[in-house]
């Protein structure tokens, strides 16, 4: 590494080399200890390789040094969640709503995170919060937009086939991302539904492909980790509820 060039941690987590791009993210916060995107990739590496109970401390100092972003409480929450602490994962999740720096449709992605909760624990009061965030971000504009076509399934704007195949990527890592994305929130809807074998359904097809070399970035998305929680978690839908 040399003196103002940070390793590329992320890049190697994309070549696969997991243990190597953890290594990297730490030498490069142990350098620049004042940047939270190194704690923000540390933590993220240490959920890629399978050790969460670490990933959550990298998580809050992130939030720590970019308090007006919630990617840190984001992330965060995931981890929680992957950990059982549904609870824990769904107040990271609503405290972080309303923080400046967002996502790219304007803050849709942390109700998003809520509806889901609400919904895997049962939670009127949080599905009222999720409803009332998805309401307020909501334009019709973002139906046409990604991530703001997940508030748009969710709200009930889009349908389903069009949700899944009507916006591509042409760069075929991005357009594996959306697509685990994809099928992750029609699992939700099919969960909110009360359909059990539709929601693992479609948390199957959110994976698929995942060992391919090609699709490595997944690791990126909210929604692989919630995904792979879910499965092997044997997580079974409800019985429905609006959430």
């Amino acid at each position: 590494m040399t003196a103002d060039r940070p390793e590329r941690d992320w890049g190697l987590v994309e070549s696969g080399d997991r243990a190597g791009a953890s290594r990297a993210a730490t030498a490069n916060l142990a350098r620049w200890p004042h940047i939270g995107a190194y704690a923000w990739n540390r933590g993220t590496c240490l959920l890629a390789l399978g050790r969460p109970e670490e990933a959550p401390a990298d998580f809050r100092l992130a939030a720590r040094l970019q308090p007006d972003s919630d990617a840190a409480p984001a992330r965060s929450g995931v981890a929680l969640w992957g950990r059982g602490r549904r609870a824990e994962a769904g107040a990271a999740w609503r405290a972080a709503t309303g923080l400046a720096h967002t996502d790219a449709a304007g803050g849709v992605e942390l109700p998003a995170l809520l509806a889901f909760a609400a919904v895997r624990l049962g939670d009127m009061a949080l599905a009222g919060a999720a409803r009332a965030l998805l309401r307020r971000h909501w334009r019709p504009r973002l139906a046409r937009q990604w991530p703001g076509a997940i508030a748009a399934l969710l709200r009930g704007k889009l349908d389903e086939a069009s949700f899944l195949h009507g916006q591509t990527f042409l760069h075929p890592i991005l357009a594996a991302r959306r697509a685990c994305r994809a099928r992750f929130w029609v699992a939700v809807q099919r969960a909110r539904a009360g359909d059990r074998s539709g929601y693992r359904h479609h948390l199957r097809l959110a994976l698929e492909g995942e060992e391919d070399p090609a699709r490595r970035a997944l690791l990126l998305e909210h929604e692989y980790r919630l995904a792979k929680s879910a499965l092997a978690a044997r997580d079974a839908a409800p019985d429905g509820g609006d959430a």
